[in-house]
């Protein structure tokens, strides 16, 4: 289930995922919580590199690489 979160399944995965979504209301849950973890934990992250005494280039990689983690869910 996760993984769905780290790289885009293949289409068998997907129609695997979906079904067990069906009968699976732990994993949907798990799932859900996951994803609201990884927002509170870019967002943290956003802040604490724009609160820092880091250079601008330090900066904006760190935030680079926090959105492109973000944008995988």
């Amino acid at each position: 289930m996760s993984d769905s979160l780290d790289r885009r399944l293949t289409i068998r995965e997907r129609i695997s995922v979906g079904i067990h979504s069906i009968v699976c209301e732990a994993c949907v849950r798990y799932l859900a919580q996951v994803r609201i973890i990884r927002k509170a934990v870019v967002h943290r992250g956003a802040e604490h590199v724009h609160s820092q005494g880091l250079s601008k280039n330090a900066k904006k990689r760190i935030a680079e690489a926090l959105g492109a983690a973000g944008d995988n869910r």
